[in-house]
């Protein structure tokens, strides 16, 4: 039997989302799928009002209480509110493109998935987030992850967001409710080693709106640094060589300058080097809008290269779990 855009739920953990859950609901409504489920932490009343008023809208949409408002745990209780047989996790913080679902279903029933995933685009509204999201769509910025940069339809290690079977969340028994980040690739892969396919097409894409501000992006990704430092003692062969890269940065800068008092040339290769690159990529790097890329824009991307790699690196170090969003 073919599936069809009614086949497809959608769950959407929305958290400190206001302002922006109304465009992420309109737009898995206007792929025509079956049904929205919005789990909101009733305490956070701008959210939880502005998920009442969206459910007015139409009777396709129905929201859930998550207390707490952890992500993963959001997730669980609105896929268990779902009958249909896929399942799409859309973010309050994002939106899927046009024929978003109808690329998913192809590659599902085409490729014989457990889960297929896209393209992340990031849509900026201050120059801070404009510089973040060209630094994310750069090598550096990205590792080469296939969901920023990838062309090439394939088998991928994980999904953004994720458009489901539903026997295959069956199956693994649903996110893991410890994670407040990496739910999406830590889930890709125990169903990667249950024998499922994780595929990448890049056919789909969907937007999110990357921080505003230094110390958000700074915090957002010393988060993700220390929730994989987490995912990799839980699942250790779930780790990837390229998510080594920013901790062994950190552990190279404070070697550099513990030996520079007495070794200042061999001290400022690690430095330099990384100096080098980061300006590189700032200097290659592609607008992801149609306006062009002044110096001060570059020298931010720059900044956000740097933010994110130390952020990063120093969170896997401290270890332990961050605060999640």
């Amino acid at each position: 039997m073919t599936l069809g855009p009614d086949d497809v739920g959608v769950v959407v953990p929305a958290r400190h989302a206001a302002g922006t859950l109304a465009r992420a609901v309109s737009s898995a409504l206007a792929e025509g799928v079956g049904a929205v489920v919005i789990a909101v932490d009733p305490t956070d009343q701008p959210t939880a009002s502005a998920a009442a008023r969206v459910a007015e809208r139409d009777t396709r949409i129905s929201v859930v209480d998550n207390p707490g408002g952890a992500t993963p745990t959001g997730l669980n209780i609105a896929i268990a509110a779902l009958p249909h047989q896929v399942v799409a996790r859309l973010d309050a913080h994002a939106a899927f493109r046009p024929g978003y679902v109808r690329a998913a279903l192809t590659a599902l029933e085409g490729q014989g998935a457990a889960v297929v995933g896209g393209l992340q685009r990031s849509l900026a509204t201050s120059p801070v987030g404009r510089a973040t999201a060209t630094a994310m769509g750069t090598w550096l910025g990205s590792g080469g992850a296939s969901h920023r940069t990838g062309t090439v339809a394939g088998p991928s290690e994980t999904a953004y967001l994720g458009v489901f079977r539903r026997e295959w969340l069956d199956r693994v028994g649903g996110y893991d409710p410890s994670l407040a980040r990496n739910q999406d690739y830590e889930i890709c892969h125990r169903i990667r080693r249950a024998g499922g396919l994780v595929w990448f097409s890049p056919d789909m894409d969907a937007t999110h709106e990357p921080r505003d501000t230094w110390t958000e992006l700074a915090a957002q990704y010393h988060d993700f640094g220390r929730w994989k430092r987490h995912v990799m003692a839980t699942a250790p062969g779930s780790i990837q060589p390229r998510q080594l890269a920013a901790p062994a940065l950190v552990v190279g800068l404070v070697g550099s300058v513990l030996v520079a008092r007495r070794r200042p040339r061999p001290a400022a290769v690690v430095p330099m080097a990384w100096l080098a690159a980061i300006g590189t990529a700032a200097a290659t790097a592609d607008a992801v809008d149609a306006s062009p890329l002044t110096r001060a824009d570059r020298v931010r991307i720059g900044g956000a290269l740097g933010v994110m790699h130390l952020a990063w690196g120093t969170g896997f170090w401290r270890g332990g779990r961050g605060r999640g969003r």
